[in-house]
């Protein structure tokens, strides 16, 4: 299985008064080299690196959201500045590595499942964007305290709080959508 790790795009999604939202995406492809149409799901259990509870999926995404920011202290208050956020998503999804030598078929199978494979996954990836840009908010919003050291921690509960929802939602996603199956994402 040969693994192929491609970063795509680093984006800023938004910049709110002392506050920006960085995103960065990246794809690793695992490829499946399918001699049939009916060979396509085969392949994919074979060759996916995307196991869960002892489940093999087919595509899968990884967001990471990290707050940073700066504390400075004015009028005997501590205040949070400088907010910036970075959102880190990794897909993981299948390509065909035998593309050239392929019939029409499964050339046309493949794509027609890869996208709504990709589309499901972006659904993950949208998750991630609006914990960070939820994160970014709320530390813009905090409340200046008089101790740098709890204003920190009231921010960093408060962030892990947002990524924490954020979260439960994407995995309600998955059991809403059947991971991808109400999407279009099945091969039979």
């Amino acid at each position: 299985m040969r693994r192929l790790s491609i970063a795509f795009s680093l984006y800023l999604v938004c910049s709110m008064t002392n506050a920006k939202v960085w995103v960065e995406q990246r794809t690793e492809y695992y490829d499946i080299a399918p001699s049939s149409v009916a060979d396509i799901k085969q392949q994919l259990r074979e060759h996916s690196p995307v196991t869960q509870n002892e489940q093999i999926f087919h595509g899968n995404t990884q967001w990471t959201v990290e707050p940073m920011f700066q504390l400075y202290r004015a009028n005997g208050l501590c205040r949070i500045m400088h907010v910036n956020v970075r959102l880190l998503t990794v897909f993981t999804l299948p390509r065909l590595a035998n593309e050239d030598e392929a019939d029409d078929d499964i050339i046309s199978t493949f794509t027609t499942y890869v996208n709504a494979l990709t589309e499901h996954e972006q659904g993950h990836h949208e998750f991630g964007k609006q914990a960070a840009e939820a994160v970014a908010k709320r530390l813009t919003a905090l409340v200046p305290h008089y101790q740098c050291e709890q204003l920190a921690k009231n921010a960093q509960q408060e962030a892990a709080a947002i990524i924490e929802r954020f979260s439960d939602a994407n995995k309600a996603y998955d059991a809403t959508t059947g991971h991808g199956r109400t999407q279009g994402a099945v091969i039979r």
